[in-house]
């Protein structure tokens, strides 16, 4: 229950976001690239962990994708201050 409200929360989030962001004439495309790549990027991601699960073991795989994660994470927590900057920017410029 608790993952699904927080896949479903996330996901609105996210849509409401890049539609806010978005000019107008480009959001159908914009949208559809995210539909794809949202649902495309788990499958390939399944698809190369489990490649390299072949030649590594599943424990070290899992660990790497987790560590990948945690460096991401790091990236986007210290450019927040500029992101959240940019996009509200950009969203004042679609109000208007």
């Amino acid at each position: 229950f608790f993952t699904g409200f927080a896949m479903i929360t996330t996901g609105i989030a996210a849509q409401t976001l890049v539609q806010t962001v978005v000019d107008p004439e480009k959001r159908g495309r914009v949208m559809g690239l995210y539909g794809v790549v949202f649902r495309a990027g788990p499958s390939l991601n399944a698809l190369i962990m489990g490649s390299i699960s072949s030649f590594v073991g599943l424990q070290l795989t899992v660990a790497m994708g987790a560590g990948l994660c945690l460096i991401y994470w790091l990236w986007a927590r210290l450019k927040r201050e500029s992101m959240e900057e940019s996009l509200e920017m950009a969203a004042r410029g679609a109000a208007e």
